[in-house]
């Protein structure tokens, strides 16, 4: 992914709200696909904003 903004994040949303077919990926499917999402420039803040995410809830859930 690139920029973040607005326009972005409402396209992003759209095009994942429908696909149902990315359960049925098969493994070797889902494995090229994570690997390609993992090279993506920006994968690492992803990750720390997720995990700060989950603390968050993890942390209010108490």
């Amino acid at each position: 992914m690139t920029a973040t903004g607005p326009g972005n994040t409402e396209n992003l949303v759209q095009s994942l709200g429908g696909i149902s077919t990315m359960y049925g990926l098969s493994r070797g499917e889902l494995e090229k696909l994570v690997a390609q999402v993992v090279r993506e420039e920006g994968f690492v803040n992803l990750l720390r904003d997720l995990d700060s995410l989950w603390a968050v809830k993890g942390y209010l859930a108490r």
